[in-house]
């Protein structure tokens, strides 16, 4: 009994197609995943940047945060009309001390003691610091005692005051000298231990020539 060859490979050979076909498709399900994952990294993945690329960067980075900064008023900053208007009241404070020191003496002298010479340093400096300024030197005695000795004595006073300050370097030409004797007091008292708030020398200043 005869086979008939070429009838029996017909369906081996189709079958054989159809395995390799199916093992094909499988192969490529497969594959597809992998190369999507293979994409998503790349596209995701960050660049390395050359050497002269991250100076650059880091330079871009350091003007931002500078401008940034910049723009953000600093809490020392002060505005020149504020400057002004302190250095205005700090010369105006320091004139007002000025005026405000009072020479004291001793009943019926006009001897300058340790506490009074101090006092009168302390103006000679203020002096030297504003040159263009001019100095009436004003004596006063108390109650007691004749008017015109009291003028006499209140005129003592304040040259003994003037002569100090020109030996302070302060010029004469700045510097004038008068006695109220014992008008304007300071207290109305004839006791000796209040009436020493009124043998006192001022300072008064003087209008610019």
């Amino acid at each position: 009994m005869k086979f008939n060859n070429r009838t029996t490979a017909t369906p081996v050979k189709f079958s054989i197609v159809l395995i390799l076909a199916a093992a094909g498709l499988f192969v490529s399900t497969l594959l597809v995943p992998v190369a999507a994952m293979a994409t998503d990294a790349d596209t995701t993945a960050p660049q390395a940047l050359l050497p002269d690329e991250q100076e650059s960067r880091a330079s871009e980075d350091v003007v931002i945060e500078t401008r940034q900064e910049a723009n953000v008023p600093g809490v020392e900053e002060r505005a020149p009309e504020a400057d002004e208007k302190s250095a205005t009241m700090d010369i105006e404070e320091e004139k007002q001390q000025f005026l405000s020191r009072h020479i004291y003496f001793a009943f019926n002298s006009s001897e300058l003691d340790e506490q009074a010479r101090a006092l009168i340093k302390e103006q000679a400096a203020w002096m030297a610091d504003n040159p263009d300024v001019r100095v009436q030197v004003v004596g006063y005695c108390d109650q007691r005692g004749a008017d015109d000795y009291n003028v006499v004595l209140g005129q003592k006073r304040a040259h003994a005051v003037k002569a100090f300050l020109e030996g302070l370097g302060i010029s004469p030409q700045r510097l004038t000298e008068v006695s109220l004797g014992k008008t304007s007091p300071v207290l109305n008292t004839e006791g000796q231990t209040d009436a020493r708030s009124n043998r006192r020398v001022e300072f008064k200043i003087q209008p610019a020539a």
